[in-house]
């Protein structure tokens, strides 16, 4: 332990468990692991203590690959027990396939990034949900990609994804000051699914530029900016996407990724150059 209280971990044993002590490792900072002799199989124990969510994602890369190369080498026989502090929230069980999670789970599943569909309506007068269709996540070609926790400006769908489960379909209505950013939202959504349709790739979502211009582009959003309207969501969580699920854009990245994918980026980029792929090639 360095003294900085972000990391440090180890294991505590009566004298009586400590004879049967057979190894020791300190992986790391992060992940030590003891291997104890029982009476028909070994025992092996890691202790650990996860990065937490807001740390650079090559520590969290590190620690999880760390602790997976640790697992590889536990010999099939020695019964495995991993304990510790995972900084993170499992939740409940979202459906009977998650067979390694229990039915008592407490709180919300620690998430990086939902992908789901979406329609938006003008909500009706009554409880037909049949007014009019503002945007469709199905017409556009795609679903939609949201990172968790990185301020994006409809906060209503951010809350309404975190009470769902993959699957579900939910219909959620809001009133108008809580939506009054959705006429940009919608635009760059527009704007980012049009561009991106030819080339089919997937954009993880958080921030929207918001302006100040008296027109959008839309007419429709247009007139919803001047007349804001209680609107309505029907949204279907496709999946979840935990930590390292998915590859990082740039914008993602922390000071020290960037420095450190810098080579990948540019290589990237060149190919992109090279294959004539002017657009994508500058985001790279």
């Amino acid at each position: 332990m360095d003294g900085s209280g972000l990391a440090g971990v180890g294991i505590i044993m009566t004298p009586k468990i400590a004879s049967g002590l057979l190894d020791y490792e300190a992986v790391s900072d992060r992940i030590v692991m003891a291997r104890l002799k029982g009476q028909s199989n070994n025992l092996k124990i890691l202790s650990v203590y996860a990065p937490i969510r807001d740390a650079p994602g090559h520590l969290k890369d590190k620690f999880y690959a760390d602790l997976q190369l640790t697992m590889n080498k536990i010999p099939r026989k020695d019964i495995l027990v991993i304990g510790g502090d995972f900084n993170a929230r499992i939740g409940t069980r979202l459906n009977d396939s998650e067979w390694a999670i229990g039915n008592h789970g407490l709180g919300d599943r620690c998430i990086n990034g939902v992908c789901f569909h979406f329609q938006t309506r003008i909500a009706s007068n009554d409880d037909s949900h049949n007014g009019e269709i503002v945007d469709d996540s199905r017409k556009f070609g795609q679903p939609f990609e949201l990172l968790i926790g990185k301020e994006f400006k409809l906060e209503v769908w951010e809350s309404a994804v975190r009470m769902m489960g993959i699957g579900e379909v939910a219909i959620f209505s809001v009133e108008p000051n809580l939506v009054s950013s959705y006429p940009f939202v919608s635009k760059t959504l527009r704007d980012m699914y049009n561009k991106t349709s030819a080339n089919k790739s997937n954009h993880h979502c958080c921030g929207m530029l918001m302006t100040d211009n008296a027109t959008i582009g839309y007419e429709d959003l247009d007139q919803l900016l001047k007349e804001p309207k209680q609107l309505e969501f029907t949204i279907e969580l496709l999946s979840v996407e935990l930590p390292g699920d998915y590859n990082k854009e740039i914008w993602q990245m922390e000071p020290d990724e960037k420095l450190s994918n810098l080579s990948k980026i540019k290589e990237s980029g060149n190919e992109l150059y090279k294959n004539k792929e002017y657009e994508l090639e500058k985001t790279k």
